[in-house]
């Protein structure tokens, strides 16, 4: 992955050479595959250069393209505890999996090495709430990262139907997060007050 920014075209240049005059082009910023191209050709960054070079800031971000089946694995994380996990398949003819963008929820079972990835990907992120992308790749045999989304999504009714049914039990895990934070910065708060408390007689004993 790299990041699309004027400072570093010349390395974005050698990077998309290395890459075989393909690349995956995001916005940093989108959600359910808007925004997201696909650059087959060096024309095609040609294309961007311009929109590149005159952000002030990151806003794009490209990486490889990875040879999968166009299926992933979403896998939901909650506080460092694995939820569930369903998968996404592009519609015929694409190679987008996300929803908004044509893809279908299909029913999918994780793997333990792709719970084992997306919990470490979370932990990697600090994300105590997240949903994680994984998909195949083909060439290298191994499973990899996406994505990891701080926002991830409940099922639905139409998905729940399915037997996509993990809405309880994130709903659980969370009202167990929240829980817990909040006894703990209670917990602090508390200490907090009583060492004033304690340095306010000390400093009243020091003055007499």
């Amino acid at each position: 992955m790299l990041f699309a920014i004027k400072k570093n075209i010349d390395n974005l240049k050698k990077h998309f050479h290395f890459w075989q005059g393909q690349a995956i082009c995001k916005p940093i910023n989108g959600w359910g595959g808007n925004g997201i191209i696909k650059l087959e050709s060096e024309r095609d960054l040609d294309l961007i250069y311009p929109y590149i070079v005159n952000q002030a800031s990151p806003q794009l971000y490209l990486e490889r393209i990875i040879e999968n089946d166009f299926t992933d694995y979403r896998v939901d994380i909650v506080d460092d505890q694995f939820i569930a996990c369903y998968g996404r398949k592009a519609a015929e003819g694409s190679w987008k999996t996300n929803i908004t963008s044509g893809g279908n929820v299909i029913q999918r079972e994780a793997p333990p090495e792709v719970i084992e990835l997306a919990l470490k990907a979370a932990r990697i992120t600090g994300l105590e709430i997240a949903g994680v992308d994984i998909i195949y790749d083909i060439e290298h045999q191994k499973y990899v990262v996406l994505e990891v989304n701080g926002i991830p999504a409940f099922a639905t009714p139409e998905q729940e139907k399915m037997g996509i049914n993990f809405n309880a039990k994130k709903i659980q895990c969370i009202v167990e997060l929240i829980d817990r934070k909040t006894r703990k910065q209670s917990h602090r708060s508390k200490n907090t007050s009583t060492n004033s408390n304690v340095a306010s007689d000390i400093n009243y004993t020091d003055f007499a």
